[in-house]
């Protein structure tokens, strides 16, 4: 049975169910002595330091857990090599390449440019919000489906902000996509083609570079040209491949496909999560809230209390940013008349057509 992350959905739902201790109601559901019953215990003595410490540590613990999920299911979790960096602290940014150069005895040395620019980058706000009664939330196996719903929520979040070229990000709220802005290429319908055109304008480094595509679309690549490639991901051409929901179609059916260099993004955050819930609040009850307590724009709420419901959210912090446009590559329209031609051992050419049966195609 997985159990990693039920501490801190424990925790959330404690604190979303109880009538007036979280710690108490922790204890009477899952023990005294359990995890849940120690992060939300309510009142400490100023003084003890070492109780303070192991509710610190017994939260921080917990709330890694749920970042470690978040992580595993996640793109920017699953690329390795991203350039971290702390948030708020001035970096250099690198915009032009230094060079190397062989040398002839007694000939002097070539002198490459490399060209640098100043930058920060702030951590920015991704909550994850789900409201449910306090009936369904009395079920044995409650906490579980918390985890899970929060888990998704904040990996599809993650994942469509990353990914999207359709996000432009929201000045100090949401990240533009590192795909935003870039001029596309189109396929052509032979993916071996399509391929070899990315890896032409691709400018990252290629032994650390990684596809991104959707399930659907590795699934329909997956063949004797490109055995290696699945739903889960893979490798493609040798390269790694993650399979992410959070790439979609372009409307019309039609797939896209990424190609990407780690080491060109600069990234930072995603260390812990926070706890946030309420039964006593009104919601706005839609996904796109328009609500503004700056500009005191009203909206249509509804009573937690009225509908005897509880509204239970988890908050991480992230943001990244693309720093060389070329280190990402968009491959679009990849479409259901794609062709791969393949050479079977006797030498007759088979069709493999995405979305017709190789053996109807032949």
């Amino acid at each position: 049975m997985d159990t990693k992350g039920l501490n801190f959905a424990r925790a959330a739902l404690a604190l979303a169910m109880n009538d007036g201790s979280a710690a108490e109601w922790a204890a009477h559901r899952w023990g005294q002595d359990s995890k849940a019953a120690s992060i939300t215990k309510a009142a400490v003595s100023i003084g003890d330091t070492g109780t303070h410490a192991a509710l610190h540590s017994d939260y921080a613990a917990a709330a890694a857990e749920f970042i470690e999920l978040v992580r595993a299911e996640s793109i920017i979790g699953q690329l390795n090599g991203l350039r971290r960096v702390p948030d708020g602290t001035p970096f250099l940014r690198q915009t032009g390449s230094t060079t190397a150069n062989w040398v002839g005895e007694g000939k002097p040395a070539p002198i490459s440019k490399a060209v640098f620019a100043r930058d920060t980058i702030q951590l920015l706000k991704l909550m994850a919000m789900t409201v449910n009664t306090k009936e369904l939330l009395s079920g044995p196996d409650a906490d579980r489906i918390l985890r899970d719903e929060l888990l998704k929520a904040t990996r599809e979040a993650l994942d469509t902000a990353f990914i999207d070229p359709a996000n432009s990000g929201v000045a100090n709220e949401q990240p533009a996509s590192i795909t935003n802005g870039l001029t596309a290429l189109t396929a052509t319908g032979t993916m071996k083609t399509d391929i070899e055109a990315m890896v032409g304008a691709f400018e990252g480094d290629l032994s650390r570079a990684v596809f991104v595509g959707s399930p659907e679309l590795f699934v329909k690549i997956n063949g004797d040209t490109y055995p290696n490639i699945g739903a889960r991901g893979g490798e493609l051409a040798g390269v790694p491949a993650i399979a992410s929901t959070g790439l979609p179609d372009d409307g019309s059916g039609k797939h896209r496909l990424v190609l990407l260099d780690p080491g060109q993004i600069i990234y930072t955050g995603m260390e812990t999560a926070t706890l946030k819930s309420s039964e006593a609040g009104t919601i706005e009850m839609s996904d796109t809230p328009t609500a503004n307590g700056a500009t005191s724009t009203g909206a249509e709420l509804v009573s937690l209390f009225q509908c005897n419901a509880v509204a239970v959210a988890t908050m991480i912090e992230a943001n990244w940013e693309r720093q060389r446009e070329a280190a990402v590559v968009l491959l679009e329209e990849i479409g259901g008349d794609i062709l791969e031609i393949e050479v079977a051992p006797n030498g007759v050419q088979v069709r493999n057509l995405f979305n017709i049966d190789k053996a109807e195609a032949a």
